[in-house]
Formats: structure tokens, C-alpha cells, sequence
């Protein structure tokens, strides 16, 4: 009978955090909306608009910020080494439980699109070089802050393409 019992109380802990885990993120995912203007995407708890996060597929989350003037004046100071005012720079964090993350070329499986041109990364700065918890800046040539980007970063835990838009 105790047996039962533990097995029983594993059993709904395990559901429980199962649940917690997959259902409150995409619930939350879903309510960021892409901009460049912060207040687009601004309110209660709200990520700010040069901020986005996908939802994790292949059991990797990806976030990416676009140092935008908006991002460098809500206190981004720490992105001023990647020279913004000379570079399209994107920060990138990549986080998961299950996949080796050091294996990726940033520089070769993203690119940006802008204006109507595909360009690839100059370069990747690692912040972070752990194998569940990858960061870095992705630099760009620099592009117009009054067209639509997209970053695309392709082939990360068997997800063929992961693409980050955001709109003047």
C-alpha cells in the first residue's frame, strides 16, 4: 500500500510540473508582440518590444533583443560595447535541458533580413559558452531603423528555422 501511495504522489508531482512547465509558457509566449517601439508591446508585465522569445521548440528557448535606441535608453548600457551606433546587433540567449548548445556556428546558421537583402553576421561575441546556456551578440552590417528585420537562425535542436521580426 505505501507504495501505491508514493508512486501515486510522484505520479501527480511529475504531471503537475509537466503542466506548470508547458502550459503557463505558451500562454505567456503568445502575449509578446514584436516591435521596435517599446510602448507597442509595453503594460503590465509585458516584455518590452525589442525583446522576443519563441516558444521553445525542440526544447531550446531562444530570446533575442535588437539594441535598438529604445533598448540603449531603457538601460542597455552593457550592449554599447558592440558599438550599436555603427552595427545592427542582436543579443542573443539560448536555453535548454536536454540539447548540447555548444556545437552551433552562430555566424553561420543566422542571418538578417532587411530592405529586401539577406546579410550575414560580421561576427559573434560569446557571452556564455555553457552547453545548456549559450549567449552572445550577433553584429550585423548596420541596417534602417524604419524597415521591418527579420533574424533567422536555422537548424538549432532540429528546428529548421527560428524567425524574429520586428516592425517600425
Amino acid at each position: 500500500m505505501r507504495i501505491l501511495v508514493a508512486a501515486l504522489v510522484v505520479g501527480v508531482i511529475a504531471f503537475g510540473a509537466v503542466w506548470w512547465f508547458t502550459g503557463n509558457r505558451s500562454a505567456r509566449d503568445s502575449a509578446v508582440q514584436p516591435a521596435l517601439n517599446p510602448s507597442v508591446a509595453s503594460g503590465s508585465g509585458a516584455t518590452p518590444g525589442y525583446v522576443q522569445r519563441d516558444k521553445g521548440e525542440g526544447g531550446v528557448e531562444i530570446e533575442v533583443t535588437y539594441v535598438t535606441p529604445e533598448y540603449m535608453r531603457s538601460g542597455g548600457k552593457d550592449a554599447q560595447r558592440y558599438e550599436p551606433d555603427k552595427y545592427a546587433v542582436f543579443l542573443v540567449s539560448m536555453n535548454t535541458h536536454s540539447v548540447d548548445l555548444s556545437g552551433y556556428d552562430m555566424v553561420k546558421i543566422s542571418e538578417l533580413r532587411a530592405g529586401g537583402k539577406t546579410l550575414a553576421p560580421l561576427r559573434w561575441v560569446s557571452t556564455s559558452d555553457d552547453s545548456h546556456h549559450r549567449a552572445g551578440a550577433l553584429i550585423f552590417p548596420k541596417v534602417a531603423l524604419a524597415q521591418a528585420v527579420e533574424l533567422v537562425i536555422k537548424t538549432v535542436a532540429g528546428v529548421p528555422a527560428r524567425t524574429f521580426r520586428w516592425t517600425p
